[in-house]
This record gives C-alpha cells, structure tokens and sequence, in this order.
C-alpha cells in the first residue's frame, strides 16, 4: 500500500475544525448536560476529634470508590472525604488539617490517582505527617513515591481481584489497628464475615439483581463495573471531541480504547455487551446501569474468521448498513461508496452488496444526483447506473456541483479508476472514510450521529498487514470512538513500530505505556471467586439443578475465573441433566481441567453428534451442510450438535458457525473420548472439506457464479493452509476460475505462506499474481516450487507476464523449461511459444512451431497472424469453436474480449452494451487486461468528442498505471485522435511513450508504429518476419483507422 499523504492528513484535520458549528460557550454549555455525570458526594463528610480515617482519591475514580465508602459509613466507620468544600486558600488549610488529624490515610489507587497531581500532594503530607497508610488497589497500578507500606498483614488490600467480603475483612482490620473503630451509633447495617455461601459478586460489583435470562460466562465477565466506566470516559472524551468542545489536533488520534488479555477471557462477549450497553439494548445492565448519555450508532468490525488479511468491502458493508438509522442520504459519502463497490465489488451482484434500507437510501443519493444533473432517472443501484452517475458528475461542466464541496470525494472517484482489480485498494477507502467524516462534520455539531466502532478479535490481524489497514481507517474517521478487544496490547505508541504508517506516541496518546486518561489501553483479568460462584449458583437457581454449595465451590476454585472453562462446565451439567432429570451433580463429575470437561462434555453426545462436533472443529467456520460432509453426518445431527456443544453463532461471517479456537484445539488433541478421531480420521475430515470446497467451485461454475467459485476456492486453500493439505487439481480450479487476482483478500496472507509446502506455495502464486506486471513475472519464477502442479502453473504465469512486458526470450525460456520438466503436460506450453513467437513478430518462427507441436491450431493461428497485419478477420466460427472447447471462465472471458476488439476494428463495430457487460465481467474477475482493451473499446467511440475522449484516455491512462501496464493502448487512442484532428501534436506523447521503450516492442505496437508514420514521425525500426510487404501491412492498417473514426463521427451526431 502506498504511503498516505501526512500533509493530507493534516490538511482535512484542520478542515474538520475549521467547520462552522455553534458558539463554543454554547456547545460547552450543551456538554455538560450531555456528558457530566451526576455523582452527588453521598453522605456527609465526619466532623470531629475521634479517630477517623481520611480517603484520598481521584474524582475520575468517584464511580468506584462512592459505594465503597458508603459501605465503611454505613458500617460505622468515620471517614472523611472531599464531598463539597470549595477550592480556594481555605481549601488546603482544610486538607492539610484533615490528613494532620486522621488516623489513617486510606488511599485508593489507580493508573489515574497515581498520576494526579492532588493526590499526590496529599500523599506527600501524610507521609511527612507520618499517618499510617492503607492502600485500596482499585486496579493494577505502580503505587506512587513515599507510600510505606506497613508490615504485618496489611499490605495494601487489592480490591480488583478478591471476594468482597475478604476486601471488607482485610479493610475493617486494618482501620480497627490504626485507631479507626466502628461508632456504634451510626452503624446502619450489620458487619458479617466472610463464608462460602456468601452470594456477593466483589468489592466492586455492587448488589446482585437476578437476570432475565441465562448469560454465557464470557458476558459474565463483563458485569465488572471498570470496563463500562472506561468505555463511559472515552464516550465522553470523544464526544467532546466530535462536537467542538476539544479541537482535533493535526496527526493525533486519541480515539482508541483498548482491552487486551490471554484466551478465554469472555473479551468478544466483553466486546458485544459494551455494545449492547451504548445502544440501549441492554435490558440486564446490573451494575453498569443504565447508558447515561444518548445512544450511540455502533458499527462491529468482526474478524473471527479473518487470516490476517481484511476485508474492505464487508467493513465497508457493515459501515453503511450501520448508518441506516439516521434515516439520511450520506450525500458525497453515498456517491463514493457507490463508485468503490462498483469497482471492487465480488461477483455477480447487481445491488453491489447493499441490502434493504442501506440500498434504498442509497439509491435515493444516487436519484436525487441524477435529477439535478438533468440525468435521464434510474429505477435500480446497478454497476451501470452508478458508473453512468459518477462518470456525468467528473465531467467538467458539473464541478460546480454542491457534492464537490467534499474535498475527499475526488480522491475517491479518481481512484476508483486506478483500482488493481482484486486488491480492494486500502488507499481508496480511507479517502472514502475521509469523506464520510466531511459528511459528519458538515452537521450541527448537537446532530452530528456518534460513531463507536467495536473492533473484535484483533489478534486475527495484528501482525499482519490488516492492522496496518485498520490503523490508516482509524485515522480517517477522528470523529468516531475505535473500541478494540484482543490478546494483545497494541504497540502502535512504540516510535520504532515500522507497521504502521503512522507510529509513535505523538499520533496515538491514549496507546502510550502508563498513559491515564481514557480512552487508553486496559489489561483483562480472570473472574474474581465471588464472580464465578454467582455466575454458577445463578444457573443452577435458574435451572433447577440439584447441586450443592460445596460443589460449586469446588467448580470456582477449579476454574479459576477462566469464562470458557466455566462455559463448558455448563454445558455439560446442562446435557447430564437432560439425559437424567433430577441427578445429584457432584464434583467428580463436573470438576477437573478444561481439557478434562470438554472430553466429558463430548460423551455426553450421540456417536453422530459427536463427529459433528469434531467436524465444526476442522472448520474455521462452518454452515450445517458443510459440516455434515465433513463429519460424515446428517444435517439434523449437526443442528443438535449446535445445540448441544460448545458452538457459537458467527452472524458476521458467510459461514453461521465456528467455534473457539481453545476448545478447536482441545477437542483435536482429544484421543480418549468415545469414538474420539485419530489423527489420520482428522486428516480425512480436513480432506472431505476440501473436497466439499471443490465440489461448491464446481457447483458454482454451473450455475455461473463467481462468487460461489470465489468462496469455495478461498475454503478450500484456507482449510490446506490450516491443516497443510493440497488437494490436487486445487491449482488448476484456480487457473481456470474467475479471478486469481480476486481470491487474494480471503486468503491466508503471503507472510504466513510456509515455503516448499505446496499450499504455501499456492498461496505465495496467488499472491504474486497481484504484483505489477513489471515485477510479477520475476515474482513468479522465483516461486520455483517442488510440487509439480504448482509449479507447473506459477511458471506458466510468470511466462505470461514477463511476454506482457515485451521480455520475450525469457517468456520463451520459461516455456521451453515448461515443456522439459512436465513433457506429459506440454500442450499448453508448447501452443503458447507459439503465441509468443507470434508477439515478438516472429511470424514464420511461430508458424513453424505450430506446424511441428500443434498441426490442428495452424489455421487459428494463420488467422491470427493476418489479422496483425490488418488483414481482415470475419470469421466469427474461430472463436465460436474456442469457447466451447474450453472451461477457464477466466479465459472465456479473453476471448469474449477479443473478439470485441477484432469486430470494432475489422467490422462494422460492436454494441456499446456489449462493452459494458464485458467491463461488468472484468471488474468482478479482476481481469485487468480485459478491462483495459474494455477502456480501449470505449475511446474508439469517444474520438470525436472533445471532453469524453479526454475523459476516456484519462481513465484508460490511469488503469494501466495502477497495475504497470506496458501495453500501447493509450498510444492508440492518441494517434487516431491526431489522424482525426489532424494534428500531429494529439500524438506527441504517443509518439514519446515509443521512443523511450528499450524493450523490444511487440505486436501490440504495429498499429500505432504505422499511425504515427502517417503523422509525419520517424519511427525506430523493429525486426519483423512479415508475411506480406510492408507497405500493404501499413495500406491495412490505416483503412482499419479510417474505418474506426467514421464511426466516432457518427456518435457525435
């Protein structure tokens, strides 16, 4: 990807805060109501002599700490805190007076405690006052200098991680050992000790409320009050930021929260809870409460199934779809969106991917243009309605138009028309994003919608050139909140972090190691005891399980807080208890290591079950039929399974299922469960997958569908890549499928790609196939696999590219190798000598060599040759007879193209829709040859007028650019524009363009070379084996000119 702009960058951040808005005073004013909570100090401070215990916090903690003191003040316990007095000279006497009179200075830490200056201070007093010290560990955090810890027992209590009764234990003893008593006259509630039939939840968990329905532990996990607070904090501050209040700053991004911790955390429930929270779609919010401010427009990035790469055309998808509440037209972002997916859309969709609301209101952008460009009126969002659109809206007399006010939206369609089919080019799309945070920040400040992105898993693409991507996203929309869950923390604050495009502590503040203030990164732990004990008891109360207080204590202690081990306990209770109602549960049964639980869990199934399950294991994702093939099963066997096993839903993904990555693991280590697989029977099922895959790309070339035959394709390298399998025949569906270039994103990235495997090795083909052409062919070759088929074919293609780039004897070279490694396979190789002998101008050569390896292709190939020399070519039976004989769709479609090109020259032209489906063709397949001749097509209708043929050769230009084209199809346009004018200057560049090749020129070039002779210029001569004289090869070539001008006259009127 190339590297963005940073001055373009700075330049739309300072757009963005130069857009009118409010007052500020006003929008400050309007902050406060909206965002400040409302934390009123809840009891009155102790005024008095006896011993008492001074509290020294941060108000950014207020939430935690409130119930804590509440507590101690109820219980008796004189405490002392800030609850009102107003700052000022009278305001330190007073705490400097109250720290000197406390018997013990309770302070509450935190990463923004430690940090805050206040704190700090009161720290220093106390401890050149020499009170005694009682740190509450509100989360992981160095303490600050001068804090002694005492001695004995105390030694700080840890309030984030231990049963609240244990916390309030450890707190009441340690103020009763400072001189801290309880006042019996205002205790308001008795003081118990702590046993194992306590049904609190944690210090900071507040009180239990009995739940609607039954949650999974993982959302369990999230009733911890820290997380929602954090996520309260960042809304705040970007909402400050989003209206005005906080300027955005040129090249900072402090718009991403972080959670990060080890597997089986609960972090994607953590993620879809917090989600559900910020949307009012929460009805069992316990100890979070209530959302406080106005609900958000949340958007969920899901890369479960992701191989490292992104998906930008989903994310995308996703995005516009999340929009659809707002009930408006996205103006120049719609317009945008439309022409990207025009571009880049996968298969044959003509709504370009968008569904229901999304695509009507779209459609309506796209209606609402047309009419005020005086457009004749479009009924559907097709490919050919939104090219139509956004090609009037580019021309020249409709720049005045309102959209263009959206500086972005340029950088979109222009590079729209640069696209490398197949990439889904990352550039475009964050330009796309930039105009859509044009598009937010064009509304009133209070109307602006609130963005919140939920980014979950991202360890499926950190590492790997989608963080990269996502990272360039995150940057082009500072007006929405990025959150992200994942194993690991992200290092984009590191200076030296090389990733990225933008790196450092300067860009990404809130990702700084020790930084305090939210949004920021945060460190995920396990469920604490009184967690994982009300989690259970819960279930069992709910369920009407007969199952003892001592065995759940025995399930907590086993567990150890672990969400997905707590889950597949259960899920076995749950299937022990159907198969016998009313059984006494008993930690034999239930207790043991999460490889032992699962094993147990998966005797509970039927033998069909079970393989069902295990099938859902070789699968990274799954529907019912696929995992049926792969099991060996019914589909009604796998729908149990569902229900019975540990699978979740993944509604993101094309397949509806997957399962955890832990319990994938542990079930295919499992060798003692009944009817548990050997590793062979695993291997097996990983191959009937494969062959599942390949029996759907058959599937889908019958029912000519390219995205079916994507989809397949990319399942069955995704599940070779997984379990280091190749199905053979894999590289030839490949060969012939509709795109190789379009597979690309769905695969395993070419970093993961294991050399000298021949999955690796396809993958690495596959990749290499999206290299410009000037590069690809070297690419290819050095691929230099040793699996046959895989070579076969990555040397056949390196022989493609490298003639592509006129190098001809190394095309040669890698054909003749071709033909002497795989001599049972050469009938390709050898015709394809033949054809380039044919474009280096070798015409009697590759005559000869037809003659000698292939008699049956002579006359094609006489044909062929006649039609270089202008000789007119009216039989249309060749490609008729081709196109029968072969089943590359991909090559189908070359010669679909060709025949346009030989009709528009050699007879009386070709129906400009024919064109179109045959551009429609090539954008979906990634066939950027074929698109380019399509552009070609369209110029040779375009010469006679002005500003469609400047528009034409522009899009032309800048296609060939974007993949390292050499082709002289731009040259051509140029010369038959100069014969038309005739103006010998409208060929200059062409003429420029020939002179500067070093490489020989091929047959591509015998048109122009004769063109440009017409217009007066010295053409270099290039040896050339003509089959006629010279003459009559440039008397054909200039009728073939007139004859294609006339027409373009023809359209002007």
């Amino acid at each position: 990807m190339r590297q963005l702009s940073m001055p373009l960058i700075r330049k739309r951040r300072l757009r963005l805060r130069q857009i009118p808005g409010r007052d500020r005073a006003d929008v400050a004013g309007q902050w406060q109501n909206a965002c400040v909570p409302n934390l009123k100090p809840p009891f009155p401070a102790y005024r008095g002599s006896d011993g008492y215990a001074f509290v020294s916090y941060a108000h950014a903690d207020a939430e935690l700490v409130y119930p804590i003191i509440t507590r101690l003040h109820d219980e008796g316990f004189r405490i002392w805190y800030d609850e009102g007095i107003e700052p000022g000279e009278e305001w330190a006497k007073r705490l400097d007076s109250a720290i000197q009179g406390c018997s013990a200075f309770v302070l509450f830490v935190s990463a923004v405690s430690v940090a805050r200056p206040g704190v700090t201070n009161e720290v220093h007093v106390a401890h050149t006052t020499n009170r005694q010290f009682l740190p509450i560990l509100l989360e992981e955090a160095d303490l600050p200098p001068g804090i002694r810890l005492a001695g004995g027992p105390i030694q700080g209590v840890t309030a984030f991680r231990q049963p609240r009764d244990k916390t309030y234990a450890e707190v009441r003893a340690a103020l009763a050992k400072f001189g801290v008593v309880v006042d019996e006259h205002s205790r308001t509630v008795q003081v118990s000790e702590p046993a194992v039939t306590d049904h609190g939840q944690g210090l900071l968990a507040g009180r239990p409320r009995r739940r609607a329905r039954n949650l999974t532990a993982g959302e369990a996990f999230v009733d911890r009050v820290p997380e929602s607070v954090a996520l309260r904090k960042s809304y705040e501050r970007q909402y400050q930021r989003l209206i005005g209040v906080e300027p955005l700053q040129s090249d900072v991004f402090p718009n991403v929260l972080v959670f990060f911790g080890g597997g089986g955390l609960g972090k994607t429930g953590l993620s879809k809870r917090l989600e559900r929270w910020m949307s009012g779609g929460l009805s069992d919010a316990k100890e979070w409460g209530v959302w406080p401010h106005q609900t958000v427009t949340s958007v969920r990035w899901d890369f479960h199934t992701s191989t490292g790469n992104v998906d930008l055309v989903q994310l995308l998808l996703t995005l516009r779809a999340s929009l659809v509440p707002w009930g408006r037209s996205w103006g120049a972002f719609d317009i945008a969106l439309g022409r990207y997916l025009e571009a880049v859309r996968p298969g044959q969709q003509d709504n370009l991917g968008l569904t229901g609301n999304a695509e009507d209101q779209v459609l309506r952008t796209f209606k609402g243009v047309a009419a005020e460009l005086g457009l004749s009126p479009i009924a559907t969002l097709t490919p050919a309605s939104v090219r139509y659109v956004c090609n009037e809206l580019q021309m020249a007399h409709h720049r005045e138009h309102r959209l263009w006010s959206r500086e972005g939206l340029t950088d979109v369609l222009t590079g729209a028309e640069s696209i490398t089919q197949g990439s889904q080019n990352p550039d475009v799309v964050v330009d796309l994003l930039y105009v859509l945070s044009e598009e937010i920040a064009a509304i009133a400040p209070a109307e602006r919608p609130v963005l919140v992105f939920f980014l979950d898993p991202f360890e499926r693409v950190q590492n790997q050139l989608g963080e990269s991507v996502l990272a360039d996203l995150i940057a082009a929309l500072p007006l929405a909140l990025f959150v992200v869950t994942g194993r690991n923390k992200l290092r984009w604050a590191e200076p030296g972090y090389t990733r990225l495009t933008v790196a450092g502590p300067a860009a990404w503040p809130g990702l700084v190691e020790g930084a305090i203030d939210d949004p920021r990164q945060h460190i995920l732990g396990r469920l604490s005891d009184d967690d994982t004990r009300l989690f259970y008891r819960s279930r069992r109360d709910r369920s009407r399980w007969n199952m003892s207080d001592h065995v759940i204590e025995g399930l907590v202690q086993r567990s150890g807080g672990l969400p997905l081990h707590i889950e597949a306990v259960l899920k076995l209770t749950e299937n022990l208890q159907k198969a016998n109602p009313g059984i006494e549960f008993t930690g034999e049964a239930l207790s043991g290591e999460l490889p032992d639980v699962v094993t147990n869990l998966v005797d509970t199934l039927t033998r069909e079950e079970a393989d069902a399950f295990r099938a859902a294991c070789v699968l990274p994702a799954f529907d019912v039929a696929l995992a049926a093939a792969v099991g060996k099963v019914h589909g009604q066997e796998v729908e149990r399974a569902i229900n019975d096993a540990l699978i979740e839903k993944d509604e993101s993904s094309v397949y509806p299922y997957r399962v955890h990555d832990e319990i994938r693991r542990l079930i295919r280590l499992d060798r003692t469960s009944r009817g548990a697989w050997s590793e062979q029977e695993w291997k097996d099922a990983a191959r009937r997958g494969m062959d599942e895959a390949i029996a759907r790309v058959e599937a889908g070339h019958a029912q000519s569908s390219d995205e079916t035959q994507l989809a397949g394709l990319a399942l069955a390298i995704n599940l070779g890549f997984e379990w280091d399998q190749y199905p053979s025949g894999l590289a030839k569906l490949i060969h012939d499928g509709p795109s190789i270039v379009g597979l690309a994103p769905l695969i395993p990235p070419l970093s993961e790609a294991k050399t000298g495997s021949a999955i690796g090795d396809l993958i690495q083909f596959v990749h290499a196939m999206t290299v410009s052409y000037i590069d690809a062919g070297d690419v290819l070759k050095a691929i230099n696999s040793p699996h046959p088929e895989v070579d076969r074919y990555a040397r056949l293609w390196s022989a493609y590219r490298l003639r592509a780039v006129a190098r001809f004897d190394e095309a040669l070279a890698e054909l003749r190798e071709l033909v002497q490694r795989y001599p049972d396979k050469a009938r390709t190789a050898q015709n394809q000598i033949g054809v380039t002998l044919r474009t280096s101008r070798r015409f009697v050569d590759a005559l000869d060599h037809i003659r000698s390896v292939r008699p049956d292709r002579i006359e094609d190939y006489e044909r062929s040759i006649n039609r270089l020399h202008g000789i007119p070519d009216l039989d249309a039976a060749g490609t008729a007879r081709k196109l029968s004989e072969t089943t590359s769709r991909r090559y189908q479609s070359e010669l679909e193209v060709t025949d346009l090109v030989r009709r528009s020259r050699f007879e009386g032209g070709v129906d400009p829709r024919e064109v179109d489906i045959a551009m429609e063709r090539a954008l979906d397949r990634g066939q950027r040859s074929d698109y380019r001749n399509c552009l070609l097509l369209k110029g040779y209708d375009a010469l006679a007028d002005n500003q469609r043929y400047a528009d034409a050769l522009a899009r032309l230009e800048e296609h060939m650019a974007s993949y390292g084209s050499t082709a002289p199809s731009g040259v051509h346009l140029r010369c038959l524009r100069a014969l038309l004018t005739g103006d010998p200057e409208d060929a200059r560049a062409g003429y420029e363009t020939l002179v500067a090749r070093l490489r020989p020129r091929g047959t591509a070039w015998i048109p122009a070379e004769v063109w440009l002779e017409e217009l007066g210029y010295e053409i270099p001569p290039v040896d050339s084996q003509w089959l006629i004289p010279y003459d009559q090869v440039r008397a054909n070539w200039l009728v073939v000119a007139d004859r294609i001008i006339e027409r373009a006259k023809g359209n002007v009127g």
